[in-house]
């Protein structure tokens, strides 16, 4: 075995047996460092404005901006009319889009492509 797994495995037998011990893994302890975090998944609700408005962040008609989200057209006018609205998971992308619209502009122009025109002979 290498010296990093001899490392590894030891390091988690200690952990397992201050576990076991009830030691305290945190607060106080010096062997090891924990740390809480919280993350809030709660997405924002988005009124008609809202919506209109992040289209708007992306420059797209709402026939490109349902595509791009997987609904059709009469569902976003629905939004922006104030007719219904966005469902949780909508409500998460549009957040997504507020917070990086660069990323989401640069995804909905390499998804798009030219229509091809008929020849003419």
């Amino acid at each position: 075995m290498s010296r990093l797994g001899r490392e590894l495995i030891g390091g988690l037998r200690e952990l397992s047996d201050s576990l076991k011990r009830k030691e305290s893994a945190g607060g106080g302890s010096d062997k090891f460092t924990c740390h809480t975090i919280v993350l809030d998944f709660q997405p924002t609700q988005y009124d008609a404005a809202s919506v209109k408005k992040v289209r708007k962040l992306l420059g797209a008609s709402q026939s490109i901006f349902a595509r791009f989200f997987g609904v059709t057209a009469k569902t976003v006018q629905s939004w922006e009319q104030g007719q219904s609205t966005p469902s949780d998971m909508a409500c998460r992308f549009l957040d997504e889009i507020r917070a990086d619209r660069d990323y989401w502009l640069k995804r909905l122009r390499r998804m798009a492509t030219p229509k091809r025109q008929p020849v003419e002979r």
